[in-house]
């Protein structure tokens, strides 16, 4: 298994950092506040052609309904007139809502399509508090000379998110300094020893929140963070199984179920799909007509310095099985023909090769949800799965198995 502890740890470590990337406001599928009056119109206008009114209706007459639309009001003693105030997604640090402060005083008004993780910026000032919210009334208050400490209210989910993040500061201190260890250790037992300890520390945690908030939206935004550090996909649906339907809404509930569904391809024991693409003469070449021969379809290119560090022990796996009907379909993620060419050469790579030089759109990864190299999927003489994302060593304990 490929644990990835820095991304996790930098992952958690946006639940108290603000992203710098910044982009206009109203973009991502959310809708910008407008203002509460429509132009030339009248409530009792409104009322006399309709018996029911839309929530957009109900807005323009400064009327909203529970969870319509998202209202922060804040008071900060301190803070310059003019002020900038905006709110971003700290997905994508997109802007989506903004005022300027009189009196300390603003206003952000919109409508989210999910409850997430935000952060609430002040042009000039550096730090910036971050909250879990949806559609909710939020009030914020404190001073500008302690931006790190202010009071945000008002948001049952935003109360759920405080207690897990306050859980994790508490071994944060803990985490860094395994980290360091973790990365000064070469590959062995003592490694792995760190990395298991690292690994109980976040999931004792993340597991604690997650039986106490089972209906928290929350809970699926821990759950999607630690699914990194889990050992199958099968303990990652086993957790979420446990989860109330109401915290199963919104973008990492999501996440989390394509996650879920697409690893239900390339599962060990079904088919491997058939493709076809063109090789390094401009030919097309199926995986069927490889049928009859052991094939580790491995997904590489010239770019991925993993890829190519493995590559050697690949080639003495391939001289020393080719003659036992085991062979390789190298597929590229190159964009550049030249690149993926020369790379080949200079690897001394024999097996097959093909590529649409489509880099991260190449048609064969999309179509086996291929979203990191090197990965590879080891199929049998009737195109069978037998394994997925093997180590050199592996495949050589697999080969001289089969291929006795």
């Amino acid at each position: 298994m490929k644990v990835y502890l820095t991304v996790i740890v930098f992952f958690f470590s946006i639940l108290i950092q603000a992203q710098q990337h910044r982009s206009e406001p109203g973009k991502n599928g959310i809708v910008p506040a407008k203002g509460n009056l429509l132009k030339g119109s009248t409530s009792s206008g409104v009322f006399d052609n309709k018996k029911t009114m839309t929530a957009e209706e109900l807005s323009k007459l400064g009327i909203e309904l529970p969870g319509t639309r998202f209202t922060i009001l804040g008071n900060i003693k301190g803070l310059k007139d003019s002020t900038q105030v905006f709110i971003t997604n700290m997905t994508d640090g997109e802007i989506f809502a903004q005022d300027w402060a009189v009196k300390g005083m603003f206003k952000l008004r919109g409508q989210l399509e999910h409850e997430g993780l935000y952060a609430i910026s002040f042009a000039g000032y550096k730090d910036r508090p971050t909250l879990f919210m949806g559609n909710d009334s939020i009030y914020v208050s404190g001073t500008a000379d302690h931006m790190e400490t202010l009071t945000i209210k008002g948001s049952e989910i935003e109360d759920d998110f405080e207690i897990y993040r306050h859980a994790f500061d508490a071994e944060s201190a803990k985490l860094s300094e395994l980290l360091q260890k973790i990365n000064a250790e070469s590959k062995g037992i003592k490694r792995d020893s760190l990395i298991g300890v690292y690994k109980k520390i976040v999931l004792v945690n993340a597991d604690l929140f997650l039986k106490q908030k089972p209906a928290s939206p929350v809970s699926c935004f821990v759950l999607f963070t630690i699914a990194g550090l889990l050992d199958s996909l099968s303990e990652l649906g086993e957790r979420f199984d446990k989860l109330l339907p109401a915290a199963k809404k919104g973008m990492y509930a999501e996440l989390i179920n394509r996650k879920l569904n697409e690893d239900k391809i390339n599962v060990v024991g079904t088919y491997a799909q058939d493709f076809t693409q063109n090789d390094l003469k401009g030919n097309p070449l199926s995986l069927h007509s490889l049928r009859g021969q052991y094939v580790l379809i491995c997904f590489w290119a010239s770019w991925c310095k993993p890829c190519r560090i493995e590559t050697p022990k690949l080639v003495s796996l391939y001289q020393q099985y080719k003659s036992n009907k085991f062979t390789i379909l190298g597929v590229s993620l190159d964009m550049e023909r030249d690149s993926w060419v020369k790379a080949v050469a200079d690897d001394k790579m024999e097996w097959p090769q093909v590529s649409d030089l489509k880099f991260w759109n190449n048609e064969v990864a999309s179509l086996y949800k291929i979203e990191s190299i090197p990965q590879n999927i080891f199929v049998d003489t009737d195109g069978k799965i037998i394994g997925k994302n093997l180590t050199p060593d592996e495949l050589q304990t697999k080969l001289a198995l089969l291929c006795k």
